[in-house]
């Protein structure tokens, strides 16, 4: 089925483009990672208890962990549609 093949190849491409984008944005935790000496676990943790501050920083920082959180799940539900 022509139909068929072309979904899975166009779910294949989503699934590439998370993985592009979960990479890009991996890079960014990982510089505030050795700027604030902290994992973003630890981060999340402490920002959400209000520990931290107003600082821009963090609020991007947040920010890039919840957009890393959604690839992460987009990624789970193409993986699990194409196998």
């Amino acid at each position: 089925m022509q139909f068929k093949r072309e979904v899975v190849e166009s779910l294949k491409r989503e699934l590439s483009i998370c993985n592009v984008a979960l990479s890009n944005i991996k890079e960014k935790l990982e510089k505030f990672e050795i700027k604030y000496t902290m994992s973003t676990e630890e981060f999340n943790e402490k920002f959400e208890k209000g520990q931290l501050g107003d600082d821009q920083d963090f609020f991007e920082w947040n920010a890039y962990n919840e957009y890393y959180n959604d690839w992460q799940n987009r990624k789970r539900a193409l993986e699990e549609i194409l196998s």
